[in-house]
């Protein structure tokens, strides 16, 4: 077969199979190789006694870099993930703001309080500027918040 490619390799994460050297499922990577290196894990596999997977698996493992194998190392853990810093005050922020009771009373007392920024108040319950300011306006329309004098909402 001159010139020709095998897709061989699916990789799936670990915790979708059932076993490390075979793929359950839908795979989410694959990788097309050449004839000739085909025929080669094949005949690795033969003198081995193993599948073409199982062969190359461990070329790759022994093959790789030692900087590729600290990358290894910290692929998928939490660390690794870089997020932004949350503030102090932050509060639940997974539920929508309606429904965080903690949150709304939160607004309520910095709203009676006399802070009008919608920004800082937004940043203080953990809420984006727009939810804490459409939020407001259903608060005001309520009557569980209190317009003063000429001061904005927005």
């Amino acid at each position: 077969m001159g010139g020709g490619s095998y897709t061989l390799l699916a990789f799936e994460p670990p915790s979708l199979s059932r076993h490390p050297s075979h793929s359950v499922g839908m795979a989410s990577r694959r990788i097309t190789i050449s004839d000739e290196s085909y025929r080669a894990l094949q005949a690795e596999g033969l003198v081995q006694g193993r599948g073409p997977g199982d062969v190359i698996d461990e070329l790759i493992i022994k093959a790789i870099s030692p900087k590729a194998r600290e990358v290894l190392t910290t692929i998928g853990q939490p660390s690794a993930t870089a997020t932004k810093p949350k503030s102090d005050k932050a509060k639940l922020t997974k539920r929508q703001l309606a429904k965080n009771p903690e949150a709304l009373a939160e607004i309520k007392r910095l709203w009676l309080s006399g802070e009008r920024d919608q920004s800082k108040i937004g940043e203080a319950v953990g809420y984006p500027r727009s939810t804490v300011g459409g939020r407001i306006r259903v608060m005001l329309e309520a009557g569980e918040l209190e317009e003063e004098g000429e001061e904005s909402t927005d």
